[in-house]
């Protein structure tokens, strides 16, 4: 009867330990490419947020999700220290986004059955100079796609990732790199 009541507890321990982990955790697909066609934007190159269009399904969240989409950008360049304000000085590259893609998601839907209620955004930034010539272009696609109450709120949440993904894009494809000093 001991055997039993231990084998009983370690099967009652795991089933808390599954549970946690699909309440707990999240899980989706990434894809990003920046293409600056070669171009080396300055180091003192600042970033205005323009506009947010929404190019396809989008519409119906229109209003809320673009504001939601460009507050996150504002906050990820202004903790970068790279936001473009009228007092800051440097370079201005301007940064239009294009909402291709979004569906809102349900959280209990993944728990429940894992791409069922799955949060996508789809979407084009365009970095252009005050003329108006595009400087670069990034697509970035991420998605939402499994998880439990850990994903609760992603779609708002999503936008700080896919302002992360812009950002460390822009950084790593479209600034000239400061050159090492040679010994």
């Amino acid at each position: 009867m001991n055997k039993n009541n231990s084998n009983i507890k370690m099967l009652k321990a795991l089933c808390v330990l599954v549970f946690a982990v699909f309440i707990f955790t999240g899980c989706g697909t990434i894809k990003v490419a920046g293409d600056f066609k070669g171009m080396n934007l300055a180091p003192e190159t600042k970033v205005e947020v323009g506009k947010i269009v929404n190019q396809g399904n989008a519409k119906e969240f229109d209003d809320e999700v673009q504001q939601i989409c460009k507050n996150s950008l504002i906050n990820k360049f202004q903790k970068e220290k790279i936001l473009w304000a009228s007092d800051t000085g440097g370079i201005k590259a301007i940064l239009d986004i294009y909402l291709i893609e979004y569906q809102k998601g349900d959280a209990f839907k993944r728990w429940l059955l894992p791409g069922w209620g799955a949060t996508v955004v789809t979407l084009k930034a365009e970095f252009k100079d005050e003329k108006g010539n595009t400087l670069g272009i990034i697509d970035c696609h991420r998605t939402v796609e499994a998880g439990g109450g850990y994903t609760i709120g992603a779609w708002k949440t999503i936008f700080n990732d896919v302002a992360d993904d812009i950002y460390e894009q822009f950084k790593e494809k479209g600034l000239k790199q400061p050159e090492a000093k040679k010994p």
